[in-house]
């Protein structure tokens, strides 16, 4: 990752990330290093937080997505479903 010119991460930092060490059926995701691995982009990673929140990095799309907001459990398909659709616009 670089930042005005700047390393910000070391280098091969995102291959470690998105190593995949387990698979959740609940969600149909894998699971790197403290990331989830968004089988529908794949190289992407992806945050689930507290209450709804959500980070999606997609260094293909040279993109970086944040939802904030409280969001019930229940409603996390559909929030997961909009980030989806916005991912493609790109």
């Amino acid at each position: 990752g670089l930042g005005k010119g700047e390393r910000l991460l070391p280098e091969g930092w995102l291959d470690h990330a998105r190593y995949k060490v387990a698979h959740s059926d609940e969600n149909e995701m894998d699971y790197g290093r403290h990331w989830w691995l968004w089988p529908a982009f794949p190289g992407s990673l992806q945050c689930s937080g507290h209450e709804g929140q959500y980070i999606v990095v997609d260094p293909e799309r040279d993109l970086v997505l944040v939802h904030l907001g409280k969001t019930p459990a229940e409603s996390s398909p559909v929030v997961l479903s909009h980030l989806e659709r916005i991912i493609r616009l790109f």
